[in-house]
């Protein structure tokens, strides 16, 4: 009576985050992640990150969710802890206080370089109301230097479009667009309010979403 398929794969994981589960409940988004989880997250070492990462992959697995994107801070240790699940992972760094442009590229061909590993790479920012002009500089670069696709969570809110467009006068899509991040493909998680022109950028750059 059972069906034999293959493992399902989860595009979109902050699996370290195990440990938040249950706190700042019906907390709008913004509310939720900058003053609830940021604080929280500072607090966090290294070998936090690998200890909740395996929580979050044992039960993926128990699932029958055999890989997953990871977008979190210390990549190295969420690595680790697949290798020693056996767990199959995608891990989404990006320019910040943990990292530099050398450890991204360092990284990117590190991770991509053996076809038999469980760990692979790519580059990305957390959001667009998140990064600074620094941090966007970085990656345009690393991406240009890689020529890797850009990965990015975007549009989740109606707040967060609406004060990109106060900032830049265009949508976050339109934003990290006419910073040519989109040159080689890419990703966008959530992608809630798009526009027309929105999804004519994804369709002609050949982002997933």
């Amino acid at each position: 009576g059972n069906i034999l398929l293959p493992g399902f794969k989860n595009a979109h994981a902050h699996s370290p985050m195990t440990f938040l589960r249950g706190g700042g409940k019906d907390l709008k988004l913004q509310d939720w992640l900058f003053n609830y989880c940021f604080p929280r997250e500072a607090k966090l070492v290294p070998n936090d990150v690998y200890h909740c990462s395996k929580v979050g992959f044992v039960e993926y697995i128990q699932a029958g969710i055999t890989a997953s994107l990871e977008q979190y801070f210390y990549p190295v240790e969420i690595g680790k802890a697949a290798v020693d699940i056996g767990f199959r992972v995608v891990l989404h760094g990006t320019y910040n206080n943990y990292t530099t442009k050398e450890m991204l590229i360092g990284f990117y061909k590190k991770y991509n370089s053996d076809p038999d590993s469980l760990v692979r790479y790519h580059i990305g920012l957390h959001a667009e109301y998140t990064s600074s002009p620094e941090e966007e500089k970085v990656i345009g670069e690393v991406l240009e230097e890689l020529k890797a696709p850009f990965l990015v969570h975007i549009s989740e809110t109606k707040k967060e479009v609406d004060e990109c467009y106060d900032r830049h006068g265009v949508s976050p899509v339109q934003h990290f667009d006419n910073l040519g991040f989109y040159k080689y493909g890419g990703i966008g998680y959530h992608c809630n309010f798009f526009s027309d022109d929105d999804i004519e950028i994804y369709k002609n750059k050949h982002v997933y979403m």
